[in-house]
């Protein structure tokens, strides 16, 4: 793992902790974690985890909508 896969790693799982706290929108969250550019950052986030920020969201807090 180079350097900037671990820091992508890190940003990423800060990033789905704080998807839990509803107080701040996806991108918000996107600029917390360090990217200026929401839509990279949900590519990344869903190359990652399989779903988008907002659909890790849903499933974390039972929404479905």
């Amino acid at each position: 793992m180079n350097f900037l896969e671990y820091l992508t790693d890190v940003r990423l799982k800060n990033a789905a902790d704080r998807l839990g706290d509803l107080r701040y929108k996806v991108y918000q969250i996107s600029y917390m974690v360090g990217y200026q550019d929401p839509v990279h950052f949900a590519k990344l986030f869903k190359r990652a985890y399989g779903c988008t920020p907002q659909e890790y969201r849903n499933s974390r807090s039972g929404r479905h909508d």
